[in-house]
């Protein structure tokens, strides 16, 4: 419907209406730059009241929730479907119920699907095997609670050391651990992960915090937040060694032309994975997600 046309911007002073200026009638109103940015079709409102806030708010959730049919339209082919299995010629007199069943709920899934309507972006995402979602950002979990863990059995181990001491000493004090609280075992185990060694002939327990434990000394000023953001653990191959044999001033000559290669890091003689695998830095940086209560 064409709009009415509005010369000049007014205010009414006695209902407070404001009427915007508009010299096209078929023309929605829009911003320049956020159009040009866009690239696509655009109708911006300034919101003046709560009235038309509660009712943009109404549009948006109706419109986000909305069913692509209708309830009458998915009860319609709902019965046209049992229609059609009951007057279906492929059936078999011996088939169970549960088998009846099943096949009249793919029939009316599959007439419900048939009629579902899917955007060209849609079917091109399906196609390509694209993601169904974007981010501007890459993640990485962080399992904080087995950190935890293995710091909470370091401290007991060390309460349990001192009160040996002190009962060596014979200078117990019967109330310096009355407010402790004794976890049970089973709620402090540490939490690890079965991961292959020695070319899959050899597995061992391993986690982040053992990967962060035994790092690289070159990395001893990171902490475990940066190294779970900038850092991965990848099994060795021909072109990692060759990196970890070179020195850095052939590698500084190597990488004059072209992207220079991330850099690597092996892990300390203690870990039980330092003769396979080595800790390499990502390309763009991830966000660490912490789990664990």
């Amino acid at each position: 419907m064409p709009r009415k046309l509005v010369p000049v911007s007014t205010i009414d002073p006695d209902t407070g209406h404001i009427s915007m200026r508009r010299s096209d009638p078929w023309i929605n109103n829009f911003n320049e730059y956020i159009i040009a940015a866009c690239r696509s079709n655009m109708d911006i409102k300034f919101i003046w009241s709560g009235s038309d806030a509660k009712a943009l708010v109404y549009y948006i959730t109706d419109y986000v929730t909305k069913m692509s049919l209708s309830f009458h339209d998915t009860f319609a082919l709902v019965q046209k479907s049992i229609t059609s299995f009951k007057n279906s010629s492929h059936q078999i007199d011996n088939e169970s119920t549960i088998e009846k069943s099943r096949k009249l709920v793919l029939r009316c899934y599959s007439t419900l699907a048939s009629q579902q309507e899917l955007s060209g972006v849609q079917v091109a995402s399906y196609l390509m095997n694209w993601d169904d979602h974007y981010t501007t950002h890459k993640f990485q979990g962080l399992y904080l609670i087995q950190t935890e863990r293995f710091f909470q059995a370091e401290l007991n181990e060390i309460r349990a050391q001192q009160k040996l001491e002190l009962a060596t000493h014979d200078v117990i004090d019967e109330d310096v651990f009355d407010d402790e609280v004794i976890d049970n075992e089973h709620n402090n185990e540490e939490q690890f992960q079965i991961q292959s060694a020695e070319d899959n002939k050899k597995y061992v327990l391993v986690n982040t915090r053992i990967d962060y434990q035994y790092r690289s000394t070159i990395l001893n000023n990171i902490c475990l937040y940066d190294f779970v953001s900038t850092l991965y653990k990848k099994k060795l191959n021909t072109t990692d060694l060759k990196y970890l044999s070179t020195t850095t001033e052939t590698i500084e000559k190597a990488n004059q032309k072209g992207r220079p290669p991330n850099e690597r890091f092996p892990f300390q003689k203690q870990h039980p994975q330092a003769s396979t695998h080595l800790m390499m830095k990502y390309s763009e940086s991830h966000v660490p997600i912490l789990y664990g209560p």
